[in-house]
C-alpha cells in the first residue's frame, strides 16, 4: 500500500514538469497599472472630486514615462458618472490626450435610454475617443443590486446599488510591439473568481486579461492576498497573463504559470499604498 500514493503522485508531478516546459503565448505588449489608494470615504464625495482627478492624473504622467501601450485605472476609479459630468469627462480626455497613449478607466454610466446602470471599463485612445466599452456581467448581490426585490422589499431604500447586467463578453484589441493586434478582456470587481466566465472570455479570443477592483472596502483583512490567488488559478487554467489594477489592493502581473512577476510596492508595502508599475507582458 506505501507504493499506491507514489504511484498516483508520480504521473501528477509528470504533468506538472511538462506544463512548467511549454511556452505559452506572450502578448508582447508594455502595460502600466495605477494604485490610486482612494479611502471608500472619499471616493464619492464630491469635494474630493478634483483631488481624486488629480493623483491619478500625477500617477497617469509618471508611468506615461515608461511608454506604455496602455495604461490601466482601478474599477470605478472616476470619481462619477463619466458620460454625465462635462468636467470629468473633458479632464479624462485631455490626459488621454497628453499621455498620447490608450487609457482604460472604470466608471458607473447611464444606459442611453435612461433609467439603466452599469458598472463598466471604458478604452480611450490617444486621440481621446472612447474606442470600447465594456459592461460588469456578473454583479455582487446585495452590494451591486437587489436579488428577489419582491422578497427584499425592505432594502429597497438602503444604500444598495441598483445595476444591471451587462450582456456582452466584450474584447478589446490593441496593437502590440510588433504591430500585431492582441486581444484583451476586462473582468470587473471579483469576476476573476469565476473559472466559466473567464474560460467564455478565452474561448472568444482573449489573449491576456485585466482585472479592476476596488478593495478599499475590506480595510486590513485577508481578503486583497486571497483575491490576488483567484486571479494566479485563473492564469494557470488559461496559460495567460493577468494584470490586476486595485484602488488599493494588491495591483500587478501574473504570468501564465502563476507567478506574481511584479507590483505596485512601497518599501515593503502592497496594500494602502499609491503608485504604478509597469511591465511588458513577455517571457524572460
Amino acid at each position: 500500500m506505501v507504493w499506491l500514493p507514489i504511484i498516483i503522485l508520480i504521473p501528477v508531478y509528470g504533468y506538472g514538469w511538462h506544463a512548467l516546459q511549454q511556452k505559452f503565448m506572450d502578448p508582447d505588449i508594455k502595460v502600466s497599472v495605477i494604485q490610486g489608494n482612494i479611502p471608500q470615504k472619499e471616493k464619492w464625495a464630491t469635494e474630493y472630486v478634483d483631488s481624486i482627478l488629480a493623483r491619478y492624473q500625477q500617477l497617469t504622467l509618471a508611468a506615461a514615462k515608461d511608454k506604455p501601450q496602455l495604461i490601466i485605472w482601478p474599477e470605478t476609479s472616476v470619481p462619477g458618472y463619466i458620460l454625465d459630468e462635462p468636467k470629468i469627462f473633458k479632464n479624462i480626455v485631455s490626459l488621454s490626450k497628453k499621455v498620447n497613449t490608450h487609457l482604460l478607466v472604470g466608471s458607473p454610466r447611464e444606459s442611453e435610454k435612461g433609467g439603466i446602470y452599469y458598472n463598466s471599463a471604458f478604452l480611450f485612445a490617444g486621440s481621446g475617443e472612447i474606442k470600447k466599452v465594456h459592461d460588469k456581467i456578473h454583479l455582487v448581490p446585495f452590494g451591486e443590486y437587489i436579488p428577489y426585490k419582491n422578497m427584499f422589499w425592505f432594502l429597497q431604500d438602503s444604500a444598495i446599488g441598483d445595476f444591471s447586467p451587462g450582456e456582452h463578453y466584450t474584447l478589446f484589441s490593441l496593437p502590440n510591439n510588433k504591430q500585431k493586434s492582441v486581444q484583451f478582456a476586462v473582468l470587473i470587481c471579483f469576476e476573476d473568481i469565476f473559472p466559466s466566465l473567464v474560460r467564455r472570455f478565452r474561448r472568444g479570443g482573449a489573449d491576456f486579461f485585466i482585472v479592476i477592483t476596488n478593495e478599499a472596502w475590506f480595510k486590513i483583512s485577508a481578503e486583497p492576498i486571497q483575491h490576488l490567488a483567484m486571479s494566479v488559478f485563473r492564469a494557470i487554467e488559461t496559460r495567460c497573463w493577468f494584470v490586476r489594477a486595485a484602488n488599493t489592493g494588491i495591483s500587478g502581473f501574473i504570468d501564465p504559470y502563476g507567478k506574481v512577476r511584479a507590483k505596485v510596492e512601497r518599501g515593503n508595502e502592497d496594500i494602502f499604498v499609491s503608485g504604478f508599475k509597469s511591465l511588458t507582458l513577455a517571457s524572460d
